[in-house]
């Protein structure tokens, strides 16, 4: 077993040096996100019991799901899964659900939340789910995360030291996004003023001056728009939607 946590280590590390690859970087650059002492990679297995009832229905096509519909956090998924299948991934542009077929002699790759926000929204999280099976079903996901102290930062891919003062550790990033159906915001995003809540090591008053600002106010206060988060970078404040909850979180990065 350790030594194929190693080799799927190993194997994330390659991946992730080709993407450092695209943007003309130092792959060497890797070193400074994937600490093996450090990471916080897992190795589970996935059991998926005899279930009685599906654990949701899809309210998008009605197809019954053994595990909702989700984005993983990390860098990538690296997943093996048995003949029985039952993975799904999500087409962004059509919104279609597409099955992944079990291939015993490959494995099944996903990007996560980790990579969507080095690249920027590049590479986006894969959106996927697994449809309820009446029979027992195994996977065996590996999740290739950073090392926890890593500092998150839009420069780290880019040639532009534009935004190198606006870091987010990961492990702040995954304590903040734990369990929740979520994005980040971004420039453009239209905000509800009442769907702003504090969050994380926010800071109170901070928050509270920016959205009291009033050029940054839409008619009634009603709507805020890309200023907002534009004005939150400003301040070293990272803003997450949480698409469960429809509240918009605002977590203060590192210095």
């Amino acid at each position: 077993m350790n030594d194929y946590f190693n080799q799927l280590f190993i194997l994330g590390e390659i991946l992730f040096k080709g993407v450092i690859k695209l943007y003309k970087k130092d792959v060497s650059n890797s070193k400074l996100a994937f600490s093996r002492l450090k990471t916080l990679s897992t190795l589970r297995f996935n059991c998926y019991p005899n279930q009685q009832k599906p654990v949701e229905i899809s309210k998008q096509d009605g197809a019954a799901l053994g595990c909702e519909t989700h984005v993983d956090s990390g860098v990538f998924t690296i997943l093996y899964q048995d003949k029985k299948g039952g993975l799904q991934v999500q087409n962004r542009k059509t919104k279609k659900w597409h099955s992944v077929p079990h291939n015993k002699n490959a494995l099944i790759v996903n990007t996560g939340m980790a990579l969507q926000f080095l690249t920027k929204g590049k590479f986006k999280a894969t959106n996927h789910r697994v449809l309820w099976n009446k029979t027992k079903r195994m996977s065996i996901p590996f999740f290739f995360e950073p090392s926890y102290d890593f500092k998150m930062n839009y420069s780290f891919l880019s040639k532009s030291l534009k935004n190198k003062g606006n870091n987010i550790f990961f492990y702040n990033l995954i304590v903040s996004l734990l369990n929740l159906n979520f994005k980040i915001a971004t420039i453009g995003d239209k905000i509800k003023l009442g769907n702003i809540k504090n969050f994380g090591y926010s800071d109170k008053k901070t928050v509270n001056k920016i959205i009291s600002l009033s050029k940054y106010a839409v008619g009634n206060r009603e709507n805020l728009y890309s200023f907002f988060i534009q004005d939150c970078l400003k301040k070293n404040l990272t803003v997450f939607y949480n698409i469960e909850f429809k509240k918009y979180e605002l977590f203060k990065n590192t210095q």
